[in-house]
């Protein structure tokens, strides 16, 4: 049954799925009619709320990226690569790479979620070398397959952004912070987190048996970029100095201790530094770190170039009403039973068109706390159901793939196909779980 589903979706995403950056395009014109035709918007408003997005979220853009780039240079230090090169030592044969691949992948979203796109995308890339027949596609579906669990882990946008929540999310909740044991550590996210990953692994499993697509899989060696230790001249010594990137690396993370300690929440800011002077030290020198940056930024340049059009459907979505609409449509036919499903469902929905977790939390966030305080749904649980609902459609959202895609040299619709399926059976049972938290 999985290898004909399988089968199937996957022919349908080669025969009607676009390229990542065309699927945005697609997604800012039905944005754009549906705004014109369902909240009867101008042709002139419309217009002004796309182009207004495009540089509203400037300052977010930016921080996104540099959570993607930073995970992406720590990814590629060389401690990671021996971790990696450690781990396939273990992966004998196709079934083992992908559950191994499915572990790394939630183990490290769970802690990042750009070194875990990065880093699961070096394993994947590691075990096909290593087993040379497999079903490339498969594991490649599995190793993003991980990306699930981000919006539950450390570096989650909702829960991050409830430890210093804004004014309006202040005024709904009447309390100055969620702590994260309310949101990360809660009973709920723990449940979710679990189930996925117990899923993730049993789909692993059975889609590594049943599958007929094996075939050989070959890489194009690239030349690596390397230091050159024999230039002794001023410049270069201080280019490849271990101490000055040891300092400046350990003067990053005193202030990040300082900053704790004074009762700062870990926010994503500190996140991005904190990744940022891990990847100097452990890069070993600035040379270093510079190449591995560059790369980074490389292997990130379709986030680069589409956020700002997803910034521009977001500024549609919530300058239209579009957004709020849908999300009021969810919250009448709730009750207390069904509202977490319901917000979960909207929130997949919405992060088609607004793939990011911040950005959705400030489209959702204000509407759908004032309905859970008013049903007496825990507003806590209201706010991870917005963060899981975010995370489970990226499976079918290509926007966060491109870069996954872009290091494991694959096209999107070769690993849709089992993505699909990952989404319709995660989809259910969490379904079920927010039924039973409610």
């Amino acid at each position: 049954m999985f290898n004909k589903l399988s089968r199937f979706f996957t022919s349908l995403t080669t025969k009607y799925l676009p390229d990542a950056y065309v699927f945005a395009l697609l997604l800012t014109l039905i944005v754009f009619v549906l705004g014109l035709v369902v909240q009867n918007k101008s042709l002139t408003d419309m217009l002004v709320y796309w182009g207004d997005g495009f540089w509203n979220l400037l300052a977010f853009s930016m921080q996104m990226a540099l959570v993607l780039i930073t995970g992406f240079t720590m990814a590629k230090t060389p401690v990671v690569s021996k971790v990696i090169n450690f781990l396939c030592l273990f992966v004998t044969d196709f079934k083992r790479g992908v559950i191994f691949t499915v572990i790394i992948s939630c183990l490290a979203c769970y802690i990042n979620w750009g070194f875990g796109l990065i880093v699961s995308a070096l394993f994947a890339v590691a075990v096909a070398k290593k087993i040379k027949k497999l079903d490339y596609g498969l594991l490649v579906a599995m190793s993003y397959s991980g990306f699930l669990v981000w919006h539950g882990g450390l570096s989650g946008s909702v829960p991050l952004k409830l430890t210093d929540p804004s004014t309006k999310i202040k005024n709904i909740i009447g309390e100055k912070t969620f702590a994260l044991n309310e949101t990360l550590y809660s009973n709920l996210n723990l449940s979710m987190l679990s189930l996925t990953v117990f899923l993730l692994l049993i789909l692993g499993f059975l889609f590594a048996s049943h599958t007929t697509n094996i075939q050989p899989i070959e890489f194009k060696e690239e030349s690596e970029k390397t230091v050159n230790d024999q230039d002794q001249s001023i410049a270069s010594v201080i280019e490849r100095s271990r101490l000055l990137a040891i300092v400046i690396g350990l003067m990053g993370i005193s202030y990040l201790v300082i900053k704790l300690i004074q009762g700062s929440s870990f926010n994503l800011n500190l996140m991005i530094f904190l990744f940022l002077c891990l990847g100097i030290i452990l890069h070993q020198n600035s040379k270093r770190f510079l190449i591995a940056f560059n790369d980074s930024v490389k292997d990130s340049s379709g986030i680069l170039l589409q956020f700002p059009f997803y910034a521009g459907i977001m500024g549609m979505m919530a300058s239209s009403g579009l957004a709020q609409s849908l999300s009021e449509f969810f919250i009448s036919i709730s009750t207390n039973d069904t509202f977490l499903i319901f917000t979960y469902w909207s929130a997949g929905i919405v992060n088609f068109f607004v793939p990011s977790g911040g950005g959705q939390w400030a489209i959702q966030g204000p509407i759908i706390l004032p309905a859970a305080k008013e049903l007496g749904v825990n507003l806590a649980d209201a706010a991870m159901a917005i963060a899981w609902g975010d995370a489970w459609s990226n499976m079918l959202q290509p926007f966060w793939a491109i870069p996954l895609l872009s290091v494991a040299k694959l096209k999107l619709n070769q690993m849709m196909g089992y993505s699909i399926i990952i989404f319709l059976v995660i989809g259910l049972f969490s379904s079920f779980v927010f039924y039973i938290f409610a």
